[in-house]
């Protein structure tokens, strides 16, 4: 069994003796839930669901930094699929391995969030922090929602333009500012601005606004990793395939060479555990 592990959904795949079954789940972070919690959750997912034997589970998650979080989802894994031969893994890690394999190269992630890391066919050996999107999440969901979401309250947008924000937002300005500055998940609500940026790339306003936030992801992610310019890089996330077309144009801006670019790493995952 492969589980990619996002904060927004979890995508289970068990394969090999049997039919492959598949189901996804609410996300997860095991940063932000209590063991007992996250075990009660995975028992009643599983509950009545015909998955076979599974002889071994591998998942790759948000907040799997390592130690005490790693540790909190391999021993509810353990109790639901009553395997013992559990990996736990950082969500860049699978990142790597669905999109790169057992090549030396960089995986990126760009959904609600952003990451990046150099990998050397086996492991992670550097990475770039990316600081959260009020720090960094450089060309993130929250990175680009929060740029539409400024351009529009400043008046930078076109007429129409603005008013087809205002229609999809469906709030005033104080509620928006509310959401942003006093209420949680921030970064979310703001990712959802990237949905409407997606939705207007006939607009070269919105085109500039998403390709800018692109590339400074490159600038401050991918690019201060050696040998930015003659690796491979893969790329992961929704965000990442919603602009796949403006994004291989900032790579090659830069001299980046992308080599894939999934919005699902789990079906990469599978194919590097197969192999």
């Amino acid at each position: 069994m492969v589980v990619d592990g996002g904060s927004t959904k979890c995508h289970w795949l068990v394969f090999g003796a049997g039919p492959d079954v598949e189901f996804t789940s609410g996300g997860v972070n095991p940063l932000m839930v209590q063991a007992s919690q996250l075990t009660a959750e995975w028992e009643a997912l599983f509950r009545g669901r015909e998955v076979g034997r599974v002889d071994e589970v591998a998942y790759y998650g948000a907040g799997c930094i390592g130690g005490p979080a790693n540790e909190k989802v391999a021993r509810a894994l353990e109790s639901v699929t009553g395997c013992g031969a559990v990996t736990v893994e950082s969500d860049i890690v699978g990142a790597a391995r669905a999109t790169l394999g057992h090549e030396e190269g960089i995986a990126c992630i760009l959904g609600t969030g952003c990451n990046s890391c150099l990998y050397d066919g086996r492991k992670v050996v550097a990475n770039v922090p990316p600081l959260g999107f009020i720090l960094g999440d450089e060309g993130s969901g929250a990175d680009i929602g929060r740029a539409v979401v400024a351009a529009a309250l400043k008046g930078l947008l076109k007429e129409m333009l603005t008013r087809e924000f205002w229609e999809f937002a469906g709030e005033d300005y104080r509620s928006i500012i509310s959401r942003v500055y006093s209420q949680p998940r921030a970064n979310a609500y703001l990712a959802n601005f990237a949905r409407f940026a997606a939705s207007h790339l006939d607009d070269e306003s919105v085109v500039t606004l998403v390709s800018r936030r692109l590339g400074e992801f490159l600038s401050r992610n991918v690019m201060l990793y050696d040998r930015a310019q003659g690796l491979p890089v893969g790329f992961v996330g929704g965000v990442a395939k919603s602009f796949e077309p403006l994004l291989r144009r900032a790579c090659e801006a830069k001299g980046v060479s992308v080599k894939v670019v999934v919005a699902d790493p789990t079906e990469g995952i599978r194919r590097f555990h197969e192999g």
